[in-house]
């Protein structure tokens, strides 16, 4: 029997009631509660708390936050404002600004594109575009 533990209107499952994304889920979802389910149909696995031999993953909405989470150091990245917009910031995410690695420039990976841990604690992006051409 698989224990795992879940956040009322997320679609993750966490095998650790300790992994950071849960706090990160709770946190998108409500500051729901976490519950603890013996069946995981239905129910995708934490990136974070998910098997270690997994290295590469396509960002998207609905792993943005165990992905901020798990690559470090990396922040939410966020749409550009058309020009003439009446506010001053963006409020829509759109990606994570990673800084592959001390001495290199920040990498923005957007919805779409792969990020794969190298070996040593660095990061790459495979950008959507790249690939489609």
């Amino acid at each position: 029997m698989t224990t795992a533990f879940v956040v009322r209107g997320s679609s993750r499952y966490h095998a650790d009631a300790a992994c950071q994304a849960l706090d990160t889920a709770r946190l998108n979802h409500g500051g729901g509660a976490v519950f603890q389910i013996t069946d995981t149909a239905g129910h995708t696995p934490c990136l974070v708390c998910a098997s270690p031999s997994v290295t590469e993953w396509t960002l998207t909405r609905e792993n943005l936050g165990e992905l901020l989470e798990l690559v470090g150091p990396s922040k939410p990245h966020w749409a550009p404002l058309p020009a003439g917009h009446a506010l001053a910031v963006s409020t829509e995410i759109d990606g994570l600004t990673i800084w592959a690695h001390n001495g290199m420039p920040r990498t923005v990976a957007r919805f779409g594109d792969t990020i794969t841990s190298q070996p040593g604690g660095t990061w790459t992006v495979q950008h959507a575009e790249e690939t489609t051409r």
